[in-house]
């Protein structure tokens, strides 16, 4: 059974030009505008990226009665003590009548809904998910805690990769995306963005807030996701990463991806667009993933941006604050979260 995407609906603080943004390198505000604040804002972003999606795919609200839910937050209304239940506010809302599950995994949130959401179509479960993430929580509550945790940038700015890193900036943003069983989608004439094709969901078991840093649990993620695609090394032609602009996660990730495509990753283009969009921490890999499938569509990788100083053990092909023309079939993007979660999504243009 192959996966289909149909849609995707996108709340950001860049508005329409998000991808201008991010295929430019440039930066911009990090708080999404135009919206109540309360212990609802969340929700209303979520469900304004949800309308968008559905519009997007262009779903019946036949079909929408028969579709399941996994639209997740990291930290939902956590601000007001009230964390809403997302996908069961959005079931009711749209009228969704299939299985409705909500996923919590801190920073891998939004990639982990989507997995969820693609087994629900693989197990036969449903033909169609409304799957994705959304997160709004910035404050001064949010921003003192990571703080202290020490993983904020210094200067407000993300530099992925760059010797001269800090740390992360926080963001909001939403991103939803309609799966749908592909024979399903042809039958009604959908338009395809590209299939899922491999997935893996992993727990690192190491520590609180740091993954190993053998970057064997990252390894066992990739070999899953290519396993279960039976895509080889050869066939990935571009890697979106979490690069969080940390010390630590960075050169986790250069090591992993060193350690598992041997030479053959220094053909493989590799970027993190968070110097752009700043950290949306749970809703963070769903909106990287609708990034990466308009670079499919483009032929275009966007850069990691604010790279200023090569790291020497970070010294892989980074695609350094400017994009370049790069033909992409096949795609990896990555995410994980504090406590260990570790996710891998390969996703194939539709031909």
């Amino acid at each position: 059974m192959r996966i289909a995407i149909t849609g995707i609906g996108l709340v950001t603080p860049f508005g329409n030009d998000l991808w201008d943004c991010v295929s430019k390198g440039i930066a911009r505000d990090f708080k999404i505008k135009g919206y109540r604040e309360g212990k609802e804002r969340f929700i209303d972003i979520a469900q304004d990226a949800v309308k968008k999606a559905i519009y997007d795919s262009g779903l019946s609200n036949k079909l929408l009665k028969t579709a399941g839910v996994t639209v997740s937050s990291s930290k939902g209304g956590i601000l007001y003590g009230d964390v809403m239940n997302v996908p069961n506010f959005i079931g009711r809302e749209f009228g969704c009548l299939g299985p409705t599950l909500n996923v919590i995994s801190a920073c891998a949130t939004g990639l982990n809904s989507i997995i969820i959401g693609t087994n629900l179509i693989k197990t036969g479960r449903a033909d169609i998910v409304i799957s994705g993430a959304v997160e709004a929580c910035l404050s001064d509550f949010i921003i003192a805690g990571f703080s202290r945790l020490g993983v904020l940038s210094k200067d407000n700015i993300c530099r992925p990769y760059s010797k001269n890193r800090s740390g992360f900036v926080l963001s909001e943003g939403s991103c939803v995306f309609v799966l749908e069983e592909l024979n399903h989608a042809q039958k009604r004439g959908a338009k395809i963005y590209g299939e899922i094709t491999g997935w893996a969901s992993l727990g690192d078991a190491y520590h609180i807030t740091s993954l190993n840093p053998s970057g064997d649990t990252i390894i066992q993620a990739i070999k899953i996701c290519l396993e279960k695609s039976g895509s080889n090394q050869e066939e990935i032609d571009y890697i979106n990463t979490h690069g969080t602009g940390t010390k630590e996660n960075d050169l986790g990730e250069t090591v992993a991806l060193k350690k598992f495509f041997g030479r053959k990753i220094e053909n493989i283009p590799i970027s993190s667009t968070k110097g752009v969009t700043g950290h949306m921490l749970g809703a963070s890999g769903a909106v990287e993933l609708a990034i990466c499938l308009t670079a499919m569509g483009e032929i275009f990788i966007p850069p990691t941006a604010n790279f200023i100083e090569p790291d020497p053990l970070c010294d892989l092909d980074y695609v350094p604050n400017k994009g370049r023309n790069h033909k992409i079939n096949k795609l990896l993007k990555l995410s994980y979260g504090f406590g260990g979660h570790v996710s891998c999504i390969e996703v194939k243009k539709f031909n």
